[in-house]
């Protein structure tokens, strides 16, 4: 009897090679450039960055590059054609902004727990119900606008609640 399809997509995914090359940032685009030339670079999956490195996603036996780089298996693997959150929180907007509407949406935001922080665009118009589509596929339950960084000897970030949860503390 043959296993079901969906157990050897599970077990496929946990076989895969997730190995990257990690990298300095500066050292990011010519690497790119070597692994691409000599065939190594897997583009099925997302190149990440962080804490000044790029983890570069690569398939096959890398052993020597010439470059200063190490070898890790990446942890959060992003695949290619995969919904990142931005766009499923841009596709549930355009029905609410329309296409201008949702060149201006905010691309980056900072999440304490539960709570997500977003900074509005001035012009940002029908922000509690865009504020609602952020928690919603981010999994919050609170949403509170940046209006003036943060301030003061405790560090306190200056923000307006826009939508959910009121009794919040970030």
């Amino acid at each position: 009897m043959d296993a079901p399809p969906e157990i050897f997509f599970i077990f496929a995914c946990f076989s895969c090679v997730r190995d990257a090359v990690a990298v300095d940032k500066r050292y990011a685009g010519d690497a790119i450039e070597y692994l691409i030339e000599h065939g190594i670079l897997d583009d099925t999956r997302r190149i990440s960055r962080g804490n000044g490195k790029v983890e570069i996603p690569v398939r096959g036996d890398v052993t020597s590059l010439p470059f200063p780089h190490s070898i890790k298996e990446q942890e959060h693997v992003l695949y290619r054609g995969q919904d990142v959150p931005f766009n499923m929180i841009k596709g549930r907007a355009e029905k609410l902004l329309g296409q201008e509407g949702i060149e201006v949406l905010p691309r980056k935001w900072e999440k304490v727990g539960d709570i997500l922080i977003l900074k509005f665009p001035e012009n940002m118009g029908k922000k509690e119900e865009v504020a609602k589509i952020y928690a919603e596929v981010l999994g919050c339950r609170a949403v509170l606008e940046d209006t003036g960084g943060i301030t003061g000897v405790k560090r306190e970030p200056v923000v307006n609640h826009i939508y959910g949860d009121k009794n919040t503390e970030t």
